[in-house]
């Protein structure tokens, strides 16, 4: 992967689709940063945002043109309150919208007595 994001796609490899890849770690807890992985299948005017589960966008992680590829996405939503949250792809050509989902827990709540940490 490079400084932009590019995971590369090896020589002769082909990409036939848009895929979503993983969203890890998820659940994520405050100062862990989540990391979305997608592929393009062309290049395309490509937008990748994270929006809440009222449908607002709370941050664009990629927009603009992006050529063929594989790529990773990194989102830290420390300022961002505890909940679920969805990763929002739109391009043309493709699927109108896609989404995963990523929630975020609060590392200051409570957990039940002999509750993994």
């Amino acid at each position: 992967m490079n400084d932009d994001g590019v995971v590369g796609v090896p020589p002769g490899e082909p990409i036939t689709s848009f895929a979503l890849g993983r969203v890890t770690p998820n659940p994520s807890r405050y100062g862990q940063p989540v990391t979305i992985e997608y592929t393009l299948p062309r290049t395309a005017s490509f937008r990748v945002s994270m929006v809440d589960v009222q449908g607002r966008e709370v941050a664009v992680l990629a927009s603009g043109m992006t050529p063929r590829g594989r790529y990773r996405a990194t989102w830290n939503g420390d300022q961002m309150p505890a909940w679920l949250y969805f990763v929002r792809y739109r391009f043309p050509g493709g699927r109108p919208e896609s989404s995963g989902s990523c929630s975020r827990v609060d590392h200051s709540q409570s957990q039940a007595p002999g509750a993994l940490r």
